[in-house]
Formats: structure tokens, C-alpha cells, sequence
């Protein structure tokens, strides 16, 4: 809830600075998604009731997003957590644009193409990204021992301890020669003691 709470923030503050930068009205479409309570209204009111109301609607979508993310059994560690939630971002992407914007008003998507909201779409998925480090140091905050532990790398597998001995073979101590000769001429005597058999008997 928390990375997609402020996924859902970089959202919306993009949805406002592209208002302003295309010369709208920077509350136009946080209005239309208040759509499905005020119905045509959102195309001609100002900021109010209908933009505090629309951006509650997409704030709440984006964070159970977020939720559903934290969810998935996708990766967690390095590069891959990153391409898994620029990849869940642009699934979010794509049934926006197929489905979510019609339902706030008929006549929604054109305020919403693609093009204008991708960027918004990015950062939410950067900001997912960072739910694995975001949990780490929530466990450890709340000194859940169990979590933090859950949450460490896990322990080299056995591949790698059998690399590592093939790269450092184990050194073993060398055999005592004198022994092994005494050993070798107690066999040799016979059983009364008497002298050695020749090689020619």
C-alpha cells in the first residue's frame, strides 16, 4: 500500500503538470474521473467537490494496484524487481487505456491518450519498484526478526559451494613414509620371527 500510495501521488502530479503544460486546467483530469458520481457536470465545473472526488477515485485505484503487486510472485532483488514493476506498470497501462477511462465517462479517453499518460505510468512503476527495500525497512523498524530474515539473501546453493571447492581443492597432509615401510617389513617376517624369505624360494 505504501509504494503504490505514492505511486498513485507521481501519477496524479503528472495528470497536473501535463494539464498545465498543454494549457488546460491543471484540475481537468482529476474532474473526469469524478464521472461516474457527477456525470456530465465534471465538463464544465471548476475546482471543487468533483476534483477532490476524482482524485480520491484514482488515488484509491493506484494503491490497490499496489497492493496487487505486492502480491504477485514476482522477483524482488536488483535489475529484475525493476523490469517486473516497469512491466506491471505497463499492463496497468494497457487496460487503462482499454477499459478504466471509458468507465469514468464515454467520452473520457480522448483526455487520456496514451501518449499523454505514459509518463505517469513510468513513474509508478519506478516507485513500485521500490516496495522490496520498503518492506526490508519496515520489518527491521518494527524489529520483525522473522520478515527481516525472510527478506535476506538466500544461502549459496550447492552449486556454488562445488565451484568453489573445484577452485580450492582441499590441501591433505602427506603420508608417513616410515610408517609405511614398517609396515610393509612386518608383513614381509615370517611368523616365528625367523630370517626374511629370500626372492629365490
Amino acid at each position: 500500500m505504501d509504494t503504490g500510495f505514492w505511486g498513485a501521488v507521481a501519477v496524479l502530479s503528472w495528470f497536473v503538470g501535463a494539464s498545465l503544460a498543454s494549457g488546460g486546467f491543471w484540475f481537468a483530469r482529476l474532474n473526469l474521473a469524478a464521472g461516474p458520481f457527477f456525470g456530465d457536470k465534471v465538463f464544465y465545473s471548476g475546482a471543487g467537490w468533483h476534483t477532490l472526488t476524482g482524485a480520491a477515485l484514482l488515488l484509491l485505484i493506484y494503491s490497490l494496484l499496489g497492493v496487487a503487486y505486492a502480491a504477485l510472485p514476482a522477483s524482488r532483488e536488483g535489475w529484475l524487481n525493476l523490469l517486473t514493476a516497469l512491466g506491471y506498470a505497463g499492463l496497468i497501462h494497457l487496460c487503462a487505456d482499454a477499459w478504466l477511462w471509458r468507465r469514468f465517462h464515454p467520452f473520457a479517453p480522448p483526455y487520456f491518450a496514451p501518449l499523454a499518460v505514459a509518463p505517469g505510468h513510468l513513474l509508478y512503476g519506478i516507485a513500485l519498484s521500490r516496495y522490496p527495500a520498503r518492506l526490508k525497512s519496515l520489518a527491521i523498524g518494527l524489529g520483525d526478526q522473522g520478515s527481516v530474515a525472510a527478506l535476506a539473501a538466500p544461502p549459496a546453493t550447492v552449486e556454488a559451494e562445488l565451484c568453489r571447492e573445484e577452485e580450492h581443492p582441499p590441501v591433505h597432509p602427506p603420508k608417513d613414509e616410515t610408517a609405511g615401510s614398517s609396515a610393509r617389513s612386518a608383513e614381509m617376517l615370517p611368523p616365528d620371527g625367523g630370517p626374511p624369505p629370500s626372492s629365490l624360494e
